[in-house]
């Protein structure tokens, strides 16, 4: 590894530089590969995003490192000559992945110092939250309070974070949290006596410029328990999201932010009885249009023929018309409805009914416009995607058919 290549790892906060072209490559689609002498961007990596910024006046896109040659390739979409140049990077986007990937190594330790949970892996995120995956170890609310109090008093002392070069011979003066995983020459990540991390990203100088920390949740993922956490300049903007949130409901509510859960809950028990009521008075209520449709029935071949045709009824109000007409006896219904694009269709029988079957006539009137569907002799449901006009056919179908 040629280090003055990767100047980021010597001074995180320089942002503007100058470098020389030395090479130029046609990454094709319109893209060009810009490789500088040195360059103080930072390449796709370790669970960590890239820079962004400017090449004179040409944005930089992505950066990533060659595996071949191990040189930055900073990715632009057009041609630069070799020469001399200004690069300016990103600010906020830095600070952001500094941010968290500092936060990331402190969480990551406190989880470690307090319960013995090794980080399995981690992805870093300046604009969403960043994880880490533990084992998989359910862990309570007060598990979580105690990783972020631990982490904040780490934060509010503002250890010194420093980076440095160790040798494969010198690795045992190093306690890492976890053993490198590369042979060979690794760079330190360390946060003043608390934790040693291999590490090539960009971080803070000190846990002070984290700013703060929040875990925002956790979920079961691939066997493994998964920790959603923002921090620095996201964790503001997401308090700032939440607080607004809450401010917005206390004012609906008029309730104080720490009495909405029992708001809510009361909320919801009233909505579940109510729900309950309209269920109830919904079912009475087909029930008594059950009856004016059997009041209306044709007769013909000695059975009672229910047709009707609604233009914006769910199919749960067929559901329960069809199970309350075929308790009749010979009645043969045939109900659809057409709310917009797609139709639902119902044809149920009474037990008494030998004559008919319900899937055979359900298909009879769904096959000239298109629709699909099947059931028993007693009771079939089916339906499609139809036009209006496909629906008015169908409608004249069930008139003549009556």
């Amino acid at each position: 590894m040629s280090r003055p290549q990767y100047a980021y790892f010597d001074d995180p906060l320089k942002l503007e530089f100058d470098a020389q072209i030395i090479e130029t490559r046609d990454l094709g689609e319109g893209r060009w590969g810009i490789i500088l002498d040195q360059t103080y961007f930072y390449p796709t990596g370790g669970g960590q995003a890239h820079d962004t910024g400017l090449l004179g006046e040409t944005r930089v896109l992505d950066v990533w490192r060659d595996g071949t040659t191990s040189q930055v390739v900073h990715v632009v979409g057009s041609e630069l000559a070799p020469g001399r140049i200004h690069a300016e990077i990103n600010p906020e986007r830095r600070q952001r992945h500094m941010q968290h990937h500092t936060a990331q190594h402190l969480l990551s330790a406190c989880f470690a110092a307090l319960y013995g949970l090794e980080t399995l892996s981690s992805s870093i995120h300046g604009d969403t939250p960043s994880t880490i995956d533990l084992p998989d170890t359910p862990l309570t609310l007060e598990q979580l309070t105690a990783v972020e109090n631990l982490a904040h008093e780490k934060i509010f002392a503002n250890l010194g974070v420093k980076t440095y070069f160790v040798e494969q011979d010198q690795r045992q003066s190093v306690p890492f949290r976890r053993p490198p995983k590369v042979d060979g020459e690794v760079r330190v990540v360390e946060i003043a006596g608390f934790d040693y991390s291999a590490c090539g990203a960009t971080h803070c100088l000190s846990t002070g410029m984290i700013g703060m920390l929040k875990i925002v949740k956790t979920e079961r993922q691939n066997q493994k328990n998964r920790v959603h956490f923002v921090a620095g300049i996201q964790g503001l903007a997401y308090f700032q999201a939440v607080q607004g949130v809450v401010d917005n409901l206390t004012e609906q509510s008029s309730a104080h932010f720490a009495e909405l859960p029992e708001f809510f809950a009361r909320q919801a028990d009233t909505l579940k009885s109510t729900q309950k009521e309209l269920a109830d008075l919904k079912t009475v209520m087909l029930s008594i249009e059950a009856e004016r449709l059997l009041r209306s029935a044709q007769l013909r071949d000695g059975l009672r023929w229910v047709i009707a045709s609604f233009d914006d009824r769910p199919a749960s109000d067929l559901q329960i018309l069809a199970k309350t007409l075929r308790v009749e006896l010979g009645v043969v219904s045939v109900l659809v409805t057409y709310p917009g694009e797609k139709l639902a269709m119902l044809v149920a029988c009474a037990d008494d009914v030998k004559t008919v079957h319900a899937g055979d006539l359900l298909k009879e009137f769904l096959q000239p416009v298109g629709g699909r569907g099947g059931g028993s002799a007693q009771m079939a449901q089916g339906g499609g995607v139809v036009s209006p006009g496909q629906y008015q056919a169908l409608k004249e179908m069930m008139l003549n058919y009556s």
